[in-house]
């Protein structure tokens, strides 16, 4: 089942559980109005990165903290 969510389109849902006799995959309706949205351009963040990342006050941030 684990294989079929990478194929999962948008508005497509694997459901699951105590109230689903059979795992189902389903298609849900698109929401109207549409939501004022967009997906983020995974390729371009993973290639270029943020351009607001401060990866030294991060780290510093994790070492400071206690247990």
């Amino acid at each position: 089942m684990v294989s079929v969510l990478a194929g999962l389109g948008r508005g497509e849902a694997l459901v699951l559980g105590e109230a689903v006799p059979l795992p189902t995959r389903l298609q849900l309706d698109k929401p109207e109005p549409t939501p004022n949205s967009d997906d983020v351009d995974f390729y371009k963040q993973w290639k270029d990165g943020p351009t607001d990342l401060d990866v030294d006050a991060i780290v510093k941030r994790w070492r400071n903290q206690e247990r």
